[in-house]
């Protein structure tokens, strides 16, 4: 437990406290008796500002109130695989064992994380192993909106679905999209969706026991946008090389595999590397200029440096695109310092160009609290 003493200062200051991030954050500390023993690691430091402190006593609030509530993590991943196989079979009306057969392979970090009203939706898409260039997606108006809106499932088909109405509501969309997992596959994806005028407001990926990768995303996109011609335009991308600069598709046969992609333009940014923040994953943050094309020059740079892509968080403050992603290297691990000398030169410029890990723990007394 000594080892991880860094684990909840880094989470605290990291983390946002969304109920899918604390949740892995709990199934990976697993007690609130070592919850407890963590905290109080954190605070035999003596290393942390007011400020530090504060994000810490109200990260450890919230994970010792999910720990008083089990239902919020099962007691088993048969017992989540269960939970959601039961609501979407009822949802669609399908027996409950042909649906637990699918989700069987699925993460238990996917089902947590994904409601059963997502699943009934992308349940058609991974019934079945895709093909090695096919790609399935469904479109889903955002969760605020769906009582008003049909939703757009495509999965190799050419039929051009119907136009959703009001218009107003196709501002924000939830798109789900299979396809077999491989190197620099949300390069792909975004280099599509950014040729059509799409905006990636958040992605998470998850890869599945049998390879498939099934990520989601929240979008915003343009009035009638072609969720097929979408679909089409990434299984294009997924037979060419990550390369820059952004080109339209031209529809041709794939002639390197995106494994061997050229050098790229640099990056106007800097990138900041945090191994302490996650249990599982790197944290990096990219900071760079907000410009059409950006999260697929970054994929593609994280591609060519064999980094995996497990979870992507873009926003944008005052024209400055603040992206965070969880990472591993090649191997499932976390990046190690060969895998940071690969990803530091695709950014340099008016941002610094700089790669460093963040000091997360200042010299700051810090008084012991109480946890009766």
């Amino acid at each position: 437990m000594t080892a991880e003493r860094h684990l909840l200062p880094a989470a605290a200051v990291r983390l946002d406290l969304r109920e899918e991030r604390m949740l892995d954050l709990a199934l990976y500390v697993e007690t609130r008796e070592r919850a407890i023993g963590l905290y109080l690691l954190a605070l035999a430091e003596n290393a942390m500002e007011v400020w530090e402190r504060e994000r810490l006593d109200t990260l450890f609030d919230v994970l010792v109130e999910v720990f008083s509530h089990p239902e919020l993590i099962g007691t088993g991943e048969k017992d989540i695989l269960e939970s959601r196989a039961t609501a979407v079979a009822a949802a669609l009306g399908k027996e409950p064992d042909h649906v637990r057969l699918i989700l069987a392979g699925a993460p238990r970090r996917f089902l947590l994380r994904t409601d059963s009203e997502s699943l009934a939706a992308l349940l058609d898409l991974v019934a079945t192993r895709p093909g090695p260039f096919e790609a399935r997606l469904v479109a889903l108006p955002a969760a605020k909106h769906r009582p008003h809106c049909r939703q757009e499932r495509l999965s190799g088909s050419s039929d051009r679905p119907a136009d959703p109405s009001p218009a107003k509501l196709q501002a924000e969309w939830e798109v789900h999209l299979a396809a077999l997992d491989r190197p620099g596959l949300l390069a792909a994806i975004a280099k599509a969706l950014t040729s059509l005028g799409i905006k990636v407001q958040e992605a998470r990926i998850f890869t599945w026991e049998n390879g498939l990768a099934v990520d989601t995303f929240l979008v915003e996109a343009p009035t009638g946008t072609d969720w097929d011609l979408a679909r089409r335009l990434i299984e294009e991308a997924l037979g060419r090389p990550v390369e820059d600069p952004l080109g339209a598709p031209s529809f041709c046969a794939p002639s390197r595999p995106l494994s061997q992609a050229p050098s790229a333009v640099l990056i106007e940014g800097e990138v900041e590397i945090d191994n302490f923040a996650s249990p599982w994953y790197t944290l990096v943050e990219v900071r760079a200029r907000d410009r059409r094309g950006l999260l697929y020059r970054v994929a593609s740079a994280m591609a060519r440096a064999g980094i995996e892509i497990h979870e992507a968080t873009v926003t944008t403050r005052a024209g400055v695109a603040v992206d965070t992603f969880l990472v591993t290297g090649g191997d499932g691990k976390k990046l190690d310092a060969s895998s940071e000398r690969a990803l530091r030169p695709a950014f340099d410029g008016p941002l610094g160009g700089r790669s460093r890990y963040r000091r997360l723990l200042s010299k700051q007394k810090a008084s012991v609290r109480n946890l009766a």
